[in-house]
């Protein structure tokens, strides 16, 4: 439990008690290894977009060091756990001409005890028009969506 409340207090300290979008110079940096985002829905191809978004927006966005899984490091894993992609709007001839795509990941940090220290499911959206490469954009700006409410659960504003 001291550990644990060592890394909240660490982490808010780093952060300057808000949340930033870029680090101030001279911030303490807290170490956090991602695991393997698992995918318990058909798209395959979401699984390394939506980790490598974590990772990389968590390294640049966050006080934190994104590290390899190794003993004595807090380890944040997700599973993407829904994926749907629902018509908003048909055109003349009853076909859809505009979709949102929603994506689900159940979120789960452990301590360096592997006790479950945090959890929370956070959903991203984005809207988009059907035309051919569309989806994808779409795809990608919704993880994008996700990662930034993942950002501010962990940083909440103070």
């Amino acid at each position: 439990m001291r550990i644990y409340l060592g890394l909240i207090v660490m982490l808010f300290l780093a952060s300057g008690c808000r949340y930033t979008h870029t680090i101030p110079s001279g911030s303490q940096r807290s170490n956090l290894a991602i695991d393997i985002v698992d995918n318990a829905t058909f798209e395959n191809e979401l699984t390394p977009i939506v980790r490598r978004e974590i990772i990389r927006q968590l390294a640049a966005k966050a006080p934190l060091n994104i590290v390899n899984q190794e003993v004595g490091v807090p380890v944040l894993s997700g599973k993407i756990v829904g994926y749907s992609r629902n018509s908003l709007r048909s055109n003349d001839d009853a076909r859809s001409a505009e979709f949102r795509i929603n994506i689900t990941v159940d979120f789960i940090m452990h301590d360096i005890n592997n006790k479950q220290i945090w959890r929370k499911t956070i959903s991203g959206e984005e809207t988009f028009a059907a035309n051919g490469g569309a989806e994808l954009a779409a795809q990608r700006a919704a993880v994008d969506d996700m990662v930034v409410k993942l950002i501010h659960a962990l940083f909440p504003v103070w």
